[in-house]
């Protein structure tokens, strides 16, 4: 569940014991936000009449926290040593990072593991690890058909953290090509078998297994000679080739929404706190991937991957930032949630680009749903609506963009400092769109 805890307060508060269990209630509720796993929480406030209160109540301000010191969960030296013999008896490593905050900590470790020939890192964009590794299109690698090379790449021991993965083309490789053995590092017990190969959950958090798994390999490769393989070096090769592939056809492509999120993407300023949008957007953006020495974080409402309040959390995290927050959505999950514009004083840091494919453009491209007679009407949903109006409302700076050329042209005013918030919209053609992603398909099917 996504809400980790359902909390509900007394009717009545007047009693010094009522209100004690107000105050336990609450310090529980924040602390269950916190730890084990962070996440949302529920308190329902019931109330009755008379709903206001008479003029001279005050409410005192006192309120004593409880406050939570999580603990460390570690491995005994017995856990380690039977880890310890499973990771030097599989030859094929793998580890995959879902979605997880940016962590210099637990990149720098990844980074050390990676100079390691049986061990392969592979991650989304989501998963804010572009500043130091390199396997940075994974998801369009695995969308080979070519069932020789994905045998290659099949791993014998999967290491996974961090929550959900975009990656389709992961989830169904992993199911294909199953590992023997997958520890998965959470500070849970529920089985969340993703790639319904689970073997192993450790209960720790992952800076502490990367720390001591690079402390002990290095301690036992040193003294031991263990014998290395091509398997990182082949999805290295892959990695090669999925990049140049991309690049020539981003190259030649038309004015589409790859080509666009190609642009904004190798526009973002330095630190920016990059928001993207359910659907297509966080597909493609995951297809083409950030440059490390950006410095972006990425955030993204995954998870029941609806299109509900997108543009509502890019304002409260601008509203909590100082650096420029930047939302990448679609047009039906603009206007799905445009009131989230609603406020006082929406923050001058926040951005919002809108690729507006007049409609639910993801349905012309999935199989089974682009050839039933129903797509225009119920699942496509086709409008002819901009976002013009929704700026002027609201207040925001309002930019259009028709073509690549005007869109570069845009991109560089658009990002500058500026006294207002404000909204790019980025007109595509849903029939060019679906044409563009066919040939990338196809590139992925046969050339990869």
């Amino acid at each position: 569940p996504h809400c980790r805890a359902s909390y509900e307060l007394p009717v009545d508060d007047t009693h010094p014991d009522a209100r004690w269990h107000v105050a336990r209630i609450i310090s529980e509720a924040i602390n269950t936000t916190l730890w084990p796993v962070p996440g949302p929480v529920h308190i329902n406030v019931p109330l009755r009449e008379p709903l206001y209160p008479e003029k001279d109540l005050h409410y005192k301000s006192e309120f004593r926290a409880v406050q939570l010191t999580p603990p460390q969960t570690n491995l005994t030296d017995q856990q380690w040593d039977e880890l310890l013999k499973i990771w030097h008896k599989c030859p094929r490593r793998l580890i995959v990072a879902g979605m997880y905050p940016p962590d210099k900590d637990i990149l720098s470790y990844l980074q050390k593991l990676s100079k390691d020939s049986n061990t392969a890192i592979i991650f989304d964009i989501t998963s804010n690890m572009h500043g130091g590794l390199n396997l940075h299109h994974s998801d369009m690698i695995l969308g080979t058909r070519n069932l020789e090379k994905l045998k290659a790449l099949q791993p014998d021991l999967l290491i996974t953290f961090g929550g959900p993965v975009v990656s389709k083309n992961l989830k169904l490789f992993l199911r294909k090509f199953k590992p023997r053995l997958h520890w998965q590092l959470q500070l849970h017990s529920r089985c969340i078998d993703t790639f319904q190969s689970l073997t192993h959950i450790l209960p720790v958090s992952p800076d502490y297994f990367f720390t001591r798994l690079v402390e002990r390999t290095q301690r036992v490769t040193s003294s031991t000679s263990e014998k290395s393989n091509s398997y990182q070096k082949f999805w290295s090769e892959c990695e090669e080739r999925a990049s140049r592939a991309l690049g020539n056809f981003l190259e030649k492509a038309p004015h589409s929404e790859f080509t666009a999120m190609n642009l904004i993407l190798k526009s973002l300023p330095p630190k920016c706190n990059l928001h993207l949008g359910n659907s297509f957007v966080v597909r493609v953006a995951n297809f083409i991937g950030l440059q490390g020495t950006q410095g972006v974080r990425v955030n993204s409402n995954r998870g029941t991957n609806g299109i509900d309040g997108t543009v509502s959390t890019a304002v409260g995290a601008a509203l909590v930032n100082d650096e420029l927050t930047c939302l990448i959505t679609g047009d039906l999950a603009f206007f799905y949630d445009r009131n989230g514009l609603w406020q006082h004083d929406l923050p001058a840091n926040l951005r919002i680009i809108i690729i507006n494919n007049q409609g639910g453009g993801i349905f012309r491209i999935l199989d089974g749903a682009k050839d039933l007679p129903e797509l225009d009407q119920f699942f496509e949903v086709e409008h002819h609506l901009t976002a013009e109006n929704t700026a002027r409302d609201f207040g925001l700076d309002y930019f259009c963009c028709e073509d690549s050329k005007s869109l570069k042209t845009c991109l560089k005013k658009f990002f500058q400092p500026s006294k207002r918030p404000a909204i790019m919209e980025i007109k595509t053609n849903k029939y060019v769109n679906a044409e563009t992603f066919e040939k990338f398909k196809k590139i992925m099917w046969e050339e990869l």
